[in-house]
């Protein structure tokens, strides 16, 4: 995936909306119809790939094992190109989730205090980044056109269940 997600960032080759094969908006998708059906793929396999190589770590600190280390190397490998795959979609919500279940793995695998400390830090310095902090603010405050159809749908989903609490709404009834 990760391969063919660079080759669609390079040429923009099968991305099926133009808004997203132009060069400036381009969000690769493989081969699926949207570029979030990459990050719904990956984000759940780069999380398990990660917590593997943690905990490989981990044991590479304790003895060090040629073949051990070997594989750590291809399986960070597959993660920087499972996350540039991710990136390259624009992914918002699976770098996000990405971001927070690695914190917890970190948390649960290392030292709770470096973890937090690392965290606050790498937070607040990613807020001094101007683009950052407004890019944040913008969708925080669903000031985007994605924040506002989110907002839409909220109101739609509040509606159905007002209107069919007791017994739901079934399957498909949640109209668009």
């Amino acid at each position: 995936i990760g391969i063919i997600a660079i080759y669609q960032k390079i040429t923009g080759w099968a991305i099926p909306l133009e808004i997203w094969r132009a060069p400036e908006t381009r969000r690769v998708t493989f081969f699926f119809n949207t570029p979030n059906g990459i990050g719904l793929l990956l984000a759940p396999i780069l999380a398990i790939y990660f917590a593997w190589t943690q905990f490989d770590i981990k044991n590479l600190i304790k003895k060090f094992d040629k073949r051990t280390f070997t594989f750590t190397l291809m399986k960070t490998a597959l993660l920087i190109l499972g996350i540039v795959s991710v990136s390259f979609a624009v992914s918002r919500a699976a770098l996000i989730a990405l971001a927070i279940g690695s914190l917890c793995i970190l948390f649960f695998t290392w030292s709770k205090k470096l973890v937090v400390g690392l965290t606050l830090a790498g937070l607040i310095g990613l807020f001094l980044i101007p683009g950052i902090r407004n890019q944040a603010i913008d969708l925080a405050s669903f000031n985007v056109p994605s924040g506002k159809l989110r907002i839409l749908l909220y109101q739609g989903t509040a509606n159905m269940l007002h209107d069919n609490m007791l017994w739901g709404a079934g399957l498909s009834g949640f109209n668009t």
